[in-house]
């Protein structure tokens, strides 16, 4: 892993930036570019009016698998900058080229439209089919492994550009330094700043090398939260120091080399605005005095959605919209309700009517979108062709899961398990216990889903621990609550036989099942990484994931076991 330098400028800019000192949004950003792979950006601005411009600061979002009367008329109303699909717009493959085809012939060739999609991996993915499962970000950090992220990157890029979209909300750049945070955990690349900097970094490259624009996210960081900024304002309460070291590294490294865009956070930085009702997502010190001056970033910044309730609660999501694109935003992201679209609009608009957003903001804004999408291809140009994905590509989720599982406990040598061994699966699925049974014969299973009646889970319980009693080893592999409560049945009532857990997703669950025997993280409950775990298990490969995050009181940064002999027979 390569050296990250230590983040020393912006020390100083934080300090101006603090409260009470000179603001550090006071002196003017560096300006856009006006030429990008020699198309000139000021001749296609002039010719556009104030709607079209507004329109250009637009990232939607709208509902169906193809484009109906109602979304006809959104696009041609307002006509966004941008497109977001989610897993409402997604069906089958062809389904979905069909429907990006459609957006792009819906807005024109003259200024065509990013579209984007949230590819993140993991819990957090919307095209799954013949696609690049990746397992999660978490997982890519237990490997330790930037090629390996880049050729992530590349391969994820390869399959948005081949349904047609040119834009991924991806990565994120979160730290992950608070086991508690409820709404970042395996989307992180880990705990430390200077992993998740290389990480990321390397992710992006490998997007812009398959001619995807990378979105990283959350800025300013959302790794080190209690609440979810969907429902509430969530706080960084950190002071300038501890902000510089963690929560901004990974972003200061990622605009230095060559970041498409970043999405802003709707979470309170009072150590930094002095207001700690303020989000860092409508805060001129963040956004244009560190994020655009004193970082340099020269690309997008875009908000996160104004329908979240940290930011639509307390200033309506039309005066928010104005509020960011005054603090040096240049989209704003409204995906869901038809009035929020309606108010953020005609809210925009009536700013750059009056004055209120300044022309050169508006401009500059502008000028900044139609840059990446220049750079893109999308301007001037026939978009190149999608890459075909490498030989390094190939196979790219089965290689990061293959290196991510982390063996955190091997009490007794329980692992691997031998073929003549009796064993029970209890799984969310069918996808582990086949897998298992694959390579150890005598092994018998129980599905316990994730959602689950308390009388169908009280069942289950007792169906588990009745065959459990007739085993030699009990594995149950968790992804939350519903089989945690199993795991810890099966360990009180089996004293002296073993119960291996395999954590599916959040690593930190460990700290709920402490007495089991043998303990191992996915980070992921896609196909891949399930079938890395039952290989590992069964003495087909090695675990050679390191623990990419601390779990108090029970592992460290960097922990990760052997078992003492690998079978080594096949697949």
């Amino acid at each position: 892993m390569r050296c990250v330098p230590r983040f020393l400028p912006v020390v100083l800019v934080l300090a101006l930036a603090a409260p009470g000192g000179t603001r550090a949004g006071d002196d003017a950003p560096p300006p856009p570019p006006r030429v990008v792979l020699g198309v000139e950006l000021e001749p296609l601005l002039a010719r556009m009016s104030v709607e079209q411009k507004v329109g250009q600061l637009l990232l939607l979002g709208f509902g169906g698998t193809e484009l109906d009367d109602r979304a006809r008329v959104l696009f041609h109303d307002k006509r966004p900058g941008g497109v977001a699909l989610f897993s409402r717009n997604i069906g089958g493959r062809a389904q979905v080229r069909a429907l990006t085809a459609a957006v792009r012939r819906e807005m024109g060739a003259e200024i065509p439209p990013f579209i984007g999609v949230d590819q993140e991996g993991g819990n957090v993915i919307r095209l799954k089919e013949r696609t690049t499962l990746l397992p999660s970000a978490m997982a890519l950090g237990a490997t330790r492994s930037p090629p390996l992220a880049e050729a992530a990157g590349r391969a994820v890029g390869a399959d948005l550009r081949a349904l047609g979209f040119n834009m991924n909300f991806a990565p994120v750049l979160d730290v992950n330094s608070n086991p508690a945070n409820p709404v970042i955990g395996v989307r992180s690349f880990g705990e430390r700043p200077e992993l998740v900097a290389e990480l990321g970094s390397a992710f992006i490259a490998g997007l812009r090398a398959s001619g995807v624009a990378g979105v990283a996210k959350h800025f300013p960081g959302h790794g080190d939260t209690r609440e979810d900024s969907h429902f509430r304002l969530p706080s960084v309460p950190h002071d300038v120091a501890r902000l510089e070291a963690v929560e901004l590294l990974p972003f200061e490294r990622a605009s230095r080399e060559g970041l498409s865009a970043i999405m802003t956070a709707h979470l309170a930085l009072p150590a930094i605005t002095g207001d700690p009702d303020l989000p860092a997502s409508l805060s001129r010190e963040v956004l244009t005095g560190i994020l655009r001056r004193k970082m340099g970033f020269q690309g997008i910044i875009m908000t996160d959605g104004l329908e979240m309730e940290a930011v639509a609660g307390r200033f309506g999501a039309g005066k928010a919209a104005v509020m960011a694109v005054k603090a040096g935003a240049d989209m704003v992201m409204v995906l869901w309700f038809p009035e929020k679209k309606t108010e953020v609009h005609r809210a925009l608009l009536a700013a750059a009517r009056s004055g209120e957003i300044p022309r050169q903001r508006l401009d500059d804004a502008v000028l900044r979108v139609l840059g990446e999408k220049a750079r893109l291809g999308l301007l001037g140009a026939v978009p190149p062709p999608p890459p075909a994905p490498g030989a390094s590509t190939l196979g790219v989720d089965d290689q990061v899961a293959a290196g991510a599982v982390t063996l955190l406990r091997n009490e007794g040598d329980v692992l691997p398990l031998e073929a003549h061994q009796r064993v029970l699966v209890v799984s969310p699925d069918g996808t582990f216990a086949a897998a298992l049974k694959q390579r150890l014969p005598r092994t018998r299973s129980i599905l316990i889903p994730s959602t689950m009646s308390s009388e169908k889970r009280r069942a289950a319980r007792f169906r588990a621990l009745k065959q459990g009693r007739e085993v030699d080893v009990a594995v149950v592999a968790v992804v939350n609550d519903v089989q945690l409560q199993v795991a810890r049945a099966l360990a009180q009532d089996r004293p002296g036989r073993p119960v291996v857990v395999v954590s599916l997703l959040s690593p930190y669950l460990l700290s709920q099942v402490p007495d089991v025997d043998a303990y191992l993280c996915t980070y992921s409950y896609l196909r891949p990484a399930q079938v890395a775990a039952a290989r590992v298990i069964s003495g087909h490969a090695q675990a050679r994931g390191k623990l990419p995050v601390s779990i108090p009181r029970h592992a460290a940064f960097g922990d990760g076991l052997q078992p003492p002999r690998s079978a080594s027979i096949g697949p």
